[in-house]
């Protein structure tokens, strides 16, 4: 696993500045995924999408976020619009809430039945309300995704705001938050045991790179969001076995492949192929208070079957003795070993 960590920090509007306006605060929801895109299959896809939801935004001319590895703009999925669906809202946020009539810059309300407003999502147009730039600190590759100004200007006064994106994670970025291991025996057993470890940082300054945190404490020109709740979801098929965790789960249950197919789409294996469980972790602060950072860690095990595609012998026998070799292509998924043996037998 490489081990880093996601940040977000804010610069001021410059009149909000003057008037030592109320600090901009943040509430994260990240969702972390793993699963086989096909029903009989063990090829995986893993995701990660990232919310935040935002109060006392009118202080906030752009935002920053860093992530620990490579990313361009292409990359940056918008889930704003997908939250315009009504069942594919109710699953994300567990609440009966309304969506409004969307405007032409992809904002719309988001209401608890017939009440006003209780906060506004913002839909996210590539190259227009967010960049991306690469940071090379030390060897430390990463990516600050940048949202501009053109962004925060549709956020509502006195009303909270709400971002959201998908990042599909390929093996380069799946090990900044995820480590596999299989035991070393596993070609002697009927099933190949498998091992994750799952690992989530947020704002945890010893696990960023220098040139990051010096831009979040540049108080002069920078702010860090105050930190006010958190809530972390791993999503893992039901053949994944819990282990443990850094703590215990808020809760856990099975997904409905009805409520979550719309809201899976444009993903490799589109609506749900397994039974899945999310596993729900939170953290609030209390009143006011700032969390700072997070940090969340989760154990599961799974045991992989071998699907055998085919496999050939070849030898000769004369005499009761075998002579010759023995040569064999044993196909596992997307594993392939070609062993050749050689020798006698009585």
């Amino acid at each position: 696993m490489q081990s880093g960590s996601l940040a977000i920090w804010y610069r001021w509007s410059a009149p909000a500045k003057r008037r030592q306006s109320t600090k901009a605060a943040v509430e994260l929801h990240v969702n972390l995924w793993r699963r086989r895109i096909k029903t009989r299959s063990n090829k995986e896809e893993s995701f990660i999408d990232l919310g935040f939801r935002f109060r006392d935004a009118s202080s906030v001319s752009n935002f920053r976020i860093y992530v620990p590895f490579h990313l361009e703009q292409k990359d940056i999925h918008d889930l704003g619009q997908i939250l315009h669906h009504r069942e594919t809202l109710m699953a994300v946020f567990n609440e009966a809430y309304v969506p409004g009539d969307i405007d032409d810059t992809g904002t719309f309300p988001i209401m608890n039945q017939n009440d006003p407003a209780i906060m506004y999502c913002h839909c996210l147009r590539p190259g227009i309300d967010f960049t991306s730039s690469i940071s090379d600190q030390g060897g430390h590759i990463g990516t600050i995704i940048n949202f501009t100004a053109s962004l925060c200007g549709r956020f509502k006064p006195e009303v909270e705001q709400y971002i959201r994106f998908r990042v599909i994670l390929n093996a380069q970025r799946d090990r900044a938050f995820s480590k596999l291991t299989r035991q070393f025996d596993w070609i002697f057993l009927s099933a190949i045991p498998r091992d994750e470890v799952v690992e989530f940082r947020f704002n945890e300054h010893r696990s960023l790179p220098q040139e990051i945190i010096d831009q979040m404490a540049a108080q002069e020109e920078y702010e860090q969001f105050d930190l006010r709740a958190v809530y972390c979801f791993l999503i893992r098929e039901s053949d994944s076995h819990f282990v443990m965790s850094h703590a215990d789960f808020h809760k856990v249950r099975l997904l409905e492949d009805n409520l979550w197919s719309k809201y899976l789409s444009g993903t490799a294996g589109g609506g749900l192929q397994h039974n899945s469980f999310i596993y729900h972790w939170r953290r609030i602060g209390l009143g006011d208070t700032d969390l700072g950072d997070y940090h969340a860690l989760a154990k599961f095990r799974r045991n992989d079957h071998r699907v055998v595609d085919h496999i050939v012998l070849c030898g000769h026998y004369s005499d009761h003795r075998y002579h010759g070799e023995l040569g064999g292509i044993l196909h596992l998924g997307d594993l392939a070993l070609h062993q050749t043996f050689a020798g006698c037998a009585t």
